[in-house]
């Protein structure tokens, strides 16, 4: 965020700097000179603050994952440094940029973007600079991705010589470097040179690690907790650190400190795979020179102490493990004092020990000491007390002791099953991390982290309703379940819920309209010109001023959003409480709203295990399924043969699916015949109704006992957001129709590339579905190379509009050249309850963004510029900023409910969009649908709801019509559509 200053401010701020300045000189004169070669003085006039307070913001965008957003900052604080002069700065700005770009795989325009760095720095500040080799080092880095391999040699060894003459041989940034030269022959296929520059680099590594061992292999040599390394998977790294010793003799002479480190290396290789004898032979080795040369006690003898600790623990060497430990601990807490994260994580270790040992209690204690070491003013050894939330940083330490905790607690109960406070206590801890969990993804800044972190904790959540549900069997007190179930929700779809929440709070929070309109207009035109962004970054040939013309657009764009958005949070306070309000679930309003027939089947898979929460108006159940088989497995076995009509196959594993999915809970669905789906996992991915219990008469799939016999079905994402479906009612005109068909024919396919002719209307859809020629709603990523001609969309959407019109409803359609996305978006959607699009779909899972629906191109296309045009394609990014508050939207197209399945998030398909933006109900598909089937589903659905049934007993029932008719009987042809809603 940029902010402008007043004069008097900016006043305060020099005279600020020049009093911190004076002191600092005071400070260097007062602690003496080290003399070393210095790059050329350069006067530099007074500070640009303005230009700082951009750079600063460019660095926290890039912090957070922002890139675009932090290069449109660095922009203008190079603009403001050069106007000043500050050339270090803008050098330091220019790079950064480049790593962004990087960072985008934008290569071309991080080569230019660096190019300028090395030429400012080479005419402002002389050769002989560091900033200079870090530029050379930045583009031989592209060379290499590049793989020119000559030209990133060249860079890297002008990089060497600068920082050689200025930082001496031994510095960990010269380090870096051979490293990088040691890549670049290894990929030249010298490994002679390859293994010189290597040691050379890790021989400064070690060498200025004096007192721990490096960074990296501390984090390897931890990961051995959890570690999945198989015996000789690491044996040709170990081999070349012990080839390596004599070469470091020669390199550095008898350096103790270096082969200490060294011989820990190869002692951590040997662990992570398990091999515990050869470990510690490394390890002693090394703990002997940290012994001689920094004597005992001492904090580097106290590492040496730790990680022989460690290997012992894993080798279950228990009594020798705690000696060391203990002796760590000792030195650890006396050097760095009893409140610190390192002690508390050797506090941590010694209470794994005593866990390996089933000394429950004594692991317990020692995991309270490890919260006492490390929050500050929590004193509380009971183990029941779990510390304060609000005042801990980082948490992500307290994470993981809190997991250990509750870890222990509930293994606890599985060994002493008479003793129910630990499993109390662990429950309790368990509600604790949810809530840290909870605090800490809303501290996530970017939507990447978020979903990241949704699917780090997965498993929290699995052991946390576990414990729910041993405290219910146990006591048989409703509360223990309905928490479980309040824990299954709290792992399900966060960041679709907080985006929705803070739709909801701009909503209530008595905002005026003026800059709620304002807020519309800017989201709008930020995802617009983000997603020529993404197009343009993932193009063959990237225009370089096409995109910096779009990036510093939505870039001004993002300042004033933003600025907005500090403005609804600072002057509307309910706004602000709102949009942070903590996470509930409303079981009893979800009881209220749910009809006396309905059932809500709620999902979550555990390790091996599946519950299934069914609640009811009158009651909340749960069902526990020990996984014997893969079941993501089954399930891309099951869509497979369902996809390519594999008969046998299908009823195997549809099944074998019902026995595990649906047979469990049949007897708690007596009298229902609606179910509302909740699923989790590769569960997304099937519809429900396809599964069967068997076949009856003939055994042809007509005959099969399928669940959309039974029960009438939707899905959602959580039944929290299912409420939210239900709960907002619209008071527009009831069935009132409008559709768009493309159709993509001779009238309507200008600017688009016909892939094949489509069969006749009257051909036998049989034979066709059999042929190369069946015309599938789907579209390639690069959507204007080759699409297919979709003759019966036209046919679906008119026969649709004539039902509507026999009854008198307001319907209206667009077709060929008319069913433009810009048509789409500026229709007036109030007017419309329901909406349906037949057209093909766009599917990029690795640019979601870039997913989309497929209208007509634009009738006139602007030849010179695209920036504010439309090109036919309604990509997902667009969809979140529309405002269509309708019943229900129909995406009849292919795989229209597909995307990235993001674990405790969901699916991230189109529907989410479409959802956020407004639809209550929204008809997905969930594979390639073929044209002509997909037309009779459709118009025989929407004749279901003319005639008064909702939308799930409607769907229900086209469905069931396909069923009939043999040549359609089969899942593909009928299942592939389900409804998202009530």
């Amino acid at each position: 965020m940029v902010y402008i200053y007043p004069v008097r401010f900016l006043r305060r701020l020099l005279i600020i700097g020049f009093i911190a300045a004076m002191g600092l000189m005071m400070l260097f004169f007062s602690n003496g000179c080290v003399s070393q070669p210095q790059p050329p003085v350069v006067k530099e006039p007074p500070t640009d603050y303005v230009g700082d307070q951009y750079a600063k913001s460019a660095e926290k965008m890039a912090g957070d994952g922002q890139y675009k957003t932090s290069n449109f900052f660095f922009k203008r604080a190079i603009s403001n440094y050069e106007k000043s002069e500050l050339w270090q700065k803008a050098i330091n700005c220019y790079i950064r940029l480049g790593n962004n770009y990087q960072k985008l795989d934008d290569v071309e325009t991080a080569l230019g973007t660096l190019n300028k760095a090395l030429n400012l720095t080479k005419t402002r500040l002389g050769h002989q600079n560091l900033e200079l080799a870090k530029g050379f080092q930045r583009l031989a880095f592209k060379y290499l991705r590049k793989k020119d391999f000559d030209q990133a040699l060249t860079l890297y060894q002008k990089a060497l010589s600068i920082q050689l003459e200025i930082l001496g041989e031994h510095h960990p940034d010269v380090a870096k470097t051979y490293n990088s030269i040691a890549l670049v022959y290894w990929n030249k296929r010298q490994s002679g040179n390859a293994n010189l520059n290597y040691l050379k680099s890790y021989g400064i590594k070690l060498l200025y690690s004096n007192k721990e061992v490096p960074e990296d292999m501390e984090k390897k040599y931890r990961s051995m907790d959890e570690g999945e390394y198989k015996k000789g998977e690491l044996s040709g790294a170990r081999n070349h650190f012990n080839r390596s010793l004599s070469e470091y003799m020669k390199l550095y002479g008898q350096n103790k400190p270096l082969f200490a480190r060294v011989y820990e290396q190869i002692g951590i290789l040997y662990a992570l795979e398990g091999d515990y004898e050869n470990a510690l032979e490394y390890l002693r080795k090394a703990f002997n020179i940290r012994l001689e040369v920094y004597g005992d006690p001492s904090p580097e003898a106290g590492t040496g102490y730790l990680n022989i600790g460690i290997c012992l623990r894993l080798k279950e060497d228990h009594e020798e493990a705690l000696k060391f430990l203990n002796t760590a601990l000792t030195i650890k807490s006396e050097s760095l004092g009893e409140f610190h994260p390192e002690t508390a994580d050797i506090y941590c270790q010694i209470g794994k020990v005593y866990f390996q040992r089933n000394q429950l209690e004594k692991a317990l204690d020692y995991f309270q000491k490890a919260l006492i070491a490390l929050v500050p003013g929590f004193k509380d050894s009971h183990i029941d007390a779990n510390p304060p939330l609000d005042t801990i940083s980082p948490k992500d330490k307290l994470f993981d002791i809190l997991t250990a905790k509750a870890n222990a607690l509930r293994v606890m109960y599985m060994y002493y099953p008479e003793r129910r406070k630990e499993l109390q206590d662990a429950y309790f801890t368990y509600l604790h991390l949810a809530r840290l969990m909870e605090m800490m993804r809303q501290g996530y800044k970017s939507e990447y982290y978020k979903l990241f972190f949704g699917e780090k904790i997965h498993i929290i959540y699995q052991r946390a309703i576990q414990t729910a549900l041993s405290l219910y069997e146990l006591t048989h007190e409703p509360q223990y379940k309905a928490n479980a179930f309040i824990l299954s929700e709290r792992s399900k779809a966060a960041v679709l819920a907080e985006a929705l929440t803070e739709a909801r709070a701009r909503q209530f929070a008595g905002i005026p309209d003026s800059l709620l309109q304002k807020e519309r207009e800017l989201k709008q035109d930020l995802t617009h010109f983000d997603t020529y962004l993404q197009k343009e970054y993932h193009s063959e040939k990237p225009d370089l001023q096409t995109i910096e013309t779009l990036e510093n657009r939505y870039h001004t764009l993002v300042l004033q959003y933003r600025q907005l958005i500090d403005q609804f949070e600072s002057n509307y306070e309910k706004y602000y409480n709102l949009k942070y309000k903590p996470f509930m679930v409303d079981i009893a309003g979800i009881q209220q709203t749910l009809e006396a027939d309905a059932a809500l089947i709620e999902y979550f898979i555990g390790e091996r295990v599946l519950h299934i929460f069914v609640l009811t108006r009158k009651s909340l159940e749960v069902e526990e399924v020990f996984l014997e088989e893969d079941l993501a497995q089954m399930v891309g076995t099951y869509n497979r043969a369902i996809k390519k009509i594999e008969e046998l196959p299908f009823m195997r594993l549809s099944r074998g699916l019902y026995r595990i999915l649906m047979k469990p809970v049949r007897h708690l669905l007596t009298g229902k015949t609606k179910l509302i789906i909740i699923p989790d996992g590769p569960l997304y991915t099937i519809p429900f109704e396809s599964l069967t219990s068997g076949i009856t008469g003939s055994g042809e799939p007509a005959e099969m006992d399928f669940m959309i016999k039974h029960f009438a079905f939707s899905y959602h994402y959580s039944a929290n957001l299912w409420l939210y479906s239900v709960n907002h009612n619209t008071a527009k005109k009831k069935n009132t129709f409008i559709g768009f068909a493309p159709v993509f024919g001779e009238q309507s396919r200008e600017g688009y590339v016909l892939k094949y002719d489509p069969p006749s209307l009257d051909a036998d859809p049989v034979k066709v579905q059999g042929t190369a020629k069946v015309n599938l709603r789907e579209a390639p990523v690069d959507a204007e190379h080759a699409v297919s001609q979709l003759p019966a969309t036209e046919e679906e959407l008119r026969a649709i509009i004539r039902l509507f019109e026999s009854q008198q409803k307001k319907a209206m359609g667009y077709f060929h050249r008319k069913a433009t996305e810009t048509n789409f978006k500026n229709i007036n959607n109030h007017d419309y309850s329901l909406i349906h699009i037949a057209t093909h779909s766009l599917k990029d899972e690795g640019q979601q963004l870039l997913s989309g629906l497929i209208f007509s191109p634009p009738e006139e296309k602007n030849k010179t510029s695209h920036l504010n045009q439309e090109d036919g394609i309604l990509y997902s990014g667009e969809i979140y900023n529309l405002n269509l508050d309708a019943e229900l939207i129909v995406l009849s197209s292919c795989e229209s409910g597909v995307g990235k399945l993001v674990k405790g998030e969901g699916m991230m398909a189109l529907n989410r969009g479409f959802f956020y933006s407004g639809i209550r109900n929204i008809i997905v598909s969930l594979w390639k649908v073929e044209d002509r089937s997909t037309s009779r589903l459709m118009i025989a659905f929407y004749r279901n709801i003319l005639r008064g049934r909702p939308y799930c007993r409607a769907l229900q029932k086209a469905k069931l019509e396909l069923i009939k008719d043999p040549y359609t009987a089969f899942p593909k042809y009928w299942s592939g559509f389900v409804l998202v809603g009530k």
